[in-house]
């Protein structure tokens, strides 16, 4: 009987093992979930009248834990200026001011120009978020946010918005939570070597030929995404390169920046 009583004991010591290990785990992962809402307003009751879209696919965190109203204000506050309201609310209430927006000041101004018809595309409106999680890191989960405007200008403007957040508290985590004090100049040195990798150019005044970094120096970007390997810094038009270049980015491997990180 004394071998049975050994091996079930040792049966019941590994389930609980594994079942404490499995609850370790699962204390890490962030379940997100998704809203998607859309939504179309026309500016007046005419024939073919020039419209509103808004259109939001957002991920949340459901649950009311600490973490959870963390990780769900920081993103209601960055995309929708709106924070301490549920996730729905925030959205529905984002949707209903911006089409209001709209209507209260271009409706008047359409009434001048509505009998012209190359106006038309002035009046047309679109706003579009879309979000994406990425779970590499053991510690963080980034959020990306994709902004997508069209507001009756010369061209619709592209936006990349990221967030990283700590799994176990949902803190959103910034350069100065990762880095050293004094991180700025060396890692100022690393992106621009990236830079230059990137588009081949080398040296400030080639760069510059390409459109980079003519107004601005390098910086790190507050829009970064904590990989498993890397960390990603994201720029958006107009922040180092005109309209044109689009958005950059630079991957910057952890191993070149090993001595930059807080241990």
């Amino acid at each position: 009987m004394k071998p049975n009583c050994t091996i079930t004991s040792v049966i019941v010591l590994l389930f609980i093992l594994c079942s404490c290990s499995s609850g370790i785990e699962n204390e890490k992962l962030l379940d997100f979930q998704k809203i998607n809402k859309n939504k179309t307003l026309y500016i007046d009751q005419s024939p073919n009248a020039p419209s509103c879209n808004v259109k939001l696919s957002i991920h949340y965190i459901k649950d009311n834990s600490n973490r959870g109203i963390n990780i769900n204000n920081t993103i209601s506050k960055r995309l929708l200026d709106i924070s301490n309201v549920p996730m729905e609310q925030a959205v529905d209430s984002f949707m209903c001011q911006y089409c209001k927006g709209y209507i209260k000041t271009l409706a008047p101004l359409y009434k001048h120009d509505k009998n012209d018809k190359s106006k038309h595309k002035w009046y047309e409106y679109r706003y579009s978020i879309s979000t994406e999680i990425i779970q590499e890191h053991d510690d963080y989960t980034a959020y990306m946010a994709t902004l997508d405007f069209y507001e009756g200008g010369a061209h619709r403007i592209k936006q990349i918005f990221s967030m990283n957040f700590d799994v176990s508290t949902g803190k959103n985590i910034y350069l100065k939570d990762i880095f050293v004090p004094g991180f700025e100049r060396r890692l100022n040195d690393i992106l621009f070597n990236a830079l230059e990798q990137k588009t081949g150019a080398t040296g400030i005044l080639e760069l510059q030929d390409k459109g980079y970094l003519c107004t601005t120096d390098i910086f790190p970007s507050d829009n970064f995404i904590m990989k498993e390997h890397s960390i990603t810094f994201i720029y958006n038009v107009y922040e180092i390169a005109p309209y044109s270049n689009g958005i950059t980015e630079l991957d910057i491997p952890y191993s070149d920046i090993n001595d930059l990180l807080k241990k």
